[in-house]
């Protein structure tokens, strides 16, 4: 009959084999082959899909024949059917009688590991971390090694340890795990790194991202994120190529607002003038909402800028007190006031020039374009005549 099982299981019908095996334990429990019997047949009731009874068959073998040399592996298998089965309360407890009744298995980091993903499911997020990190200290083979370090790493992400997770997750993103990646988790990623000023992981965090999308939306976020670290790290160029990227995408929004503003300031720098202010006037009319104040504000200060480099004077004049209205900067606001009160100078209106001269120096007194004011003031009453 054993030998009948066998050779059906070597034939591949393994339901067939799975009852003759049952069969043959039930028959001759006292026989040296009924354990090995048993293994086989919850072996056989596992491949051919009948997972609940493999768990069953299993458990006699563990119950009935606890010296089997065989119950190691048979509780192994049978925790890892439990976890297909998504029954959390029999995986944690199959695991913890493996680990209490061989703590030297070959399989103790698979138990540690796993007990810590269900650990993690039932939302019990400090003891998942230690059994990941025992699972880890178990020296497992390569594969559950990656495993355990990108579950942990959500895991510590969960805790608020957020350096402990990334300098865990970074390392996988070129792994057989990159798949694993939600774009949900390599957006955090790249947002995390940037500002962190770790523009090498942003950049690989974001492009991760695009490789791995085809939503429009998606990819939006991506092509801005990878276009935000590599202009970080000096690249223009190229970072100029990923903001383009960005803006072919169907959105709106602060991202899509700043792609524009970045854009305009590459072109800008470029000696793309005109260029450079289609991409602020973009920037600025989708920056409308109260809380992309900040971006319509450098929208306003980059259109003030490529004005005046086009000749625009009048128009950089009207932008550069569009700043100053709009922000309180202490950067941005004293050099817009002084740039326009210099503007309408030279355009010949002299009470407006005095007005914002007056408000620069009154509002920003300390600040260096204050100070140029004054200066120029003082050369000027020098240089009058008598």
């Amino acid at each position: 009959m054993y030998r009948l099982a066998f050779h059906l299981q070597k034939k591949s019908a393994i339901k067939e084999a799975a009852r003759y095996y049952n069969q043959f334990a039930v028959a001759f429990p006292t026989n040296a082959l009924a354990p090995r019997a048993l293994f086989s047949a919850g072996y056989c009731l596992d491949q051919g899909g009948h997972e609940a009874d493999a768990v069953k068959t299993w458990a006699m073998l563990i119950d009935e024949y606890p010296d089997d040399m065989r119950v190691e592996e048979a509780m192994y298998r049978k925790g890892l059917v439990e976890v297909r089965l998504e029954r959390g309360n029999d995986v944690l407890a199959t695991f913890d009688s493996l680990l209490d009744r061989f703590p030297d298995s070959r399989f103790a980091a698979d138990a540690r590991f796993w007990r810590g993903i269900q650990l993690f499911k039932d939302g019990r997020t400090a003891d998942a971390e230690t059994e990941l990190r025992l699972a880890l200290d178990s020296e497992p083979r390569a594969d559950l090694d990656r495993e355990a370090r990108f579950h942990l790493g959500l895991v510590q992400r969960k805790l608020g340890k957020l350096d402990d997770s990334v300098s865990l997750l970074q390392p996988l993103l070129d792994s057989a795990l990159s798949t694993k990646f939600t774009p949900a988790l390599l957006q955090w990623m790249a947002e995390y790194q940037y500002e962190n000023e770790r523009y090498v992981e942003a950049q690989a965090a974001s492009e991760a991202l695009v490789a791995s999308e085809t939503n429009s939306a998606r990819l939006h976020v991506g092509w801005a994120l990878v276009g935000r670290s590599r202009l970080a790290q000096g690249n223009h160029a190229t970072a100029a190529t990923a903001f383009e990227a960005a803006l072919e995408q169907e959105s709106e929004g602060a991202l899509s607002a700043e792609s524009s503003l970045r854009l305009g300031n590459i072109r800008l720098k470029q000696g793309a003038n005109a260029e450079a202010k289609t991409f602020f006037e973009q920037a600025a009319s989708t920056a409308s909402s109260r809380d992309m104040l900040g971006i319509r504000a450098h929208a306003y200060m980059g259109l003030a800028r490529s004005s005046k480099a086009l000749g625009e004077a009048e128009a950089a004049a009207r932008y550069f007190m569009s700043v100053a209205i709009l922000y309180d900067d202490e950067t941005l606001v004293p050099e817009s006031l002084y740039e326009a009160a210099t503007l309408f100078g030279e355009l010949g209106k002299s009470e407006e020039r005095a007005k914002t001269a007056e408000e620069l120096i009154s509002r920003y007194p300390d600040s260096k374009w204050a100070q140029r004011e004054l200066q120029n003031r003082k050369a000027l009453n020098t240089a009058s005549p008598e």
